[in-house]
């Protein structure tokens, strides 16, 4: 098998129906704000995602002149924390809400608003470029204890021709509760049962390397951090690692055909390689992972991120009729017009089909009964 590294550079809704009746409305996007009229309420959002929502935010305020939002910005576990109490009508979740936190919601509904990618950081004073093959195996092993020096054989063997130097390895990783050791986790744990069994998937876990101070707060303190720090590895997001000049892996993807250096079209990739088993935004994506997606261009360690809002607007306090339409509004906007911030600050878009699914989750919002937006200009109405 020939293992080559990549870099990466009309609707047809399907209706059946026993018990449900449909009629025409004329809506194909949600109304915007009224002019002259205020409207405010407040979001959740995981820290790792305080760039884009701030982005969005702002931007969205700027168009519609009487709209005023405001979000705390909290760690991942805490961020889905805050979604089970219903304390505000958005959170900006850079994890799934698992099976455990979905049945403290009734009516959940989670719609992807981006694509984060999770590279893996190095720094090897001797080979000072990108593209060192990694795989899933070897990443679990090292954050093991099992492979301590860089010119083991297990990553000579990945990397043919390339002289690795007798170093010991530091792994570096995540103190805090983070969407991006949520993600390297579980890439970990499908490619290691081991890894799996000993430490699993989370937002923290327990590590099986590393002293005290190889443990750090945020991703650009990692990426930081793995700069200055001769020999070691570590992960972070992918504008952490370029903002800090990292040098970071070709991780084997799950064909095995391929090593894939991350990037925004890899991770885009990833997600469309999948994106036709996604359930509806109203369903259990408790067990929704784009980790390891097929393809020879995808990259496979990536996350959705989410928006994580509620069926029934009128349940969360302070939200009245006329916000909840502006609330739907907005979560539409960043679904479309915003997803043109996204490549800035590197995340990666969705694929249509999955911006799609999300707006038609938007459907399935009302107040007290009543639908907001109709997506696709369908009222579901039920049979008399």
């Amino acid at each position: 098998m020939t293992n080559k590294t990549i870099l990466g550079s009309a609707l047809m809704l399907i209706l059946v129906t026993t018990m449900t009746s449909f009629s025409v409305h004329a809506d194909t996007s949600p109304s915007p704000p009224q002019d002259g009229v205020q409207y405010k309420f407040f979001e959740i959002t995981s820290s790792s995602l305080s760039s884009i929502v701030g982005k969005w935010i702002k931007t969205y305020d700027g168009l519609y002149q009487g709209v005023t939002i405001k979000s705390d910005y909290v760690d991942s576990k805490n961020a889905i924390y805050q979604y089970t109490k219903r304390v505000v009508p958005i959170v900006n979740s850079d994890t799934p809400l698992d099976s455990s936190n979905a049945k403290k919601v009734s009516d959940a509904l989670i719609i992807p608003s981006s694509i984060h990618t999770v590279a893996i950081v190095y720094n090897i004073p001797e080979f000072k470029q990108s593209g060192l093959r990694l795989n899933g195996t070897v990443l679990a092993d090292i954050y093991l204890g099992k492979i301590i020096k860089w010119n083991d054989p297990e990553i000579q063997s990945l990397n043919p021709g390339t002289n690795l130097p007798n170093a010991i390895i530091t792994p570096l990783h995540r103190l805090d509760a983070s969407g991006t050791t949520y993600t390297f986790t579980e890439y970990l744990s499908s490619e290691s049962n081991t890894w799996k069994k000993n430490s699993g998937k989370g937002t923290t876990v327990s590590w099986k390397t590393g002293s005290e101070d190889q443990s750090f707060k945020g991703d650009s303190v990692i990426a930081s951090n793995v700069a200055i720090t001769p020999y070691s590895i570590g992960y972070s997001d992918l504008r952490s690692a370029i903002k800090y000049k990292d040098t970071y892996a070709a991780i084997q993807n799950a064909d095995g055909d391929s090593f894939v250096v991350p990037s925004l079209e890899a991770s885009t990739a990833a997600a469309s390689a999948v994106s036709g088993k996604l359930p509806e935004a109203n369903g259990n994506w408790s067990k929704v992972s784009i980790i390891n997606s097929p393809g020879t261009n995808s990259y496979p360690i990536v996350g959705f991120n989410y928006i994580l809002t509620y069926q029934n607007l009128d349940k969360i306090k302070g939200v009245d009729k006329n916000t909840a339409g502006v609330i739907v509004h907005q979560i539409y906007w960043d679904l479309t017009d915003g997803q043109k911030y996204l490549a800035p600050l590197y995340l990666a878009q969705l694929p249509e089909n999955v911006t799609e699914l999300g707006e038609r989750g938007l459907g399935d919002i009302d107040f007290k009964g009543s639908q907001i937006f109709a997506y696709d200009g369908f009222v579901v109405e039920p049979a008399q």
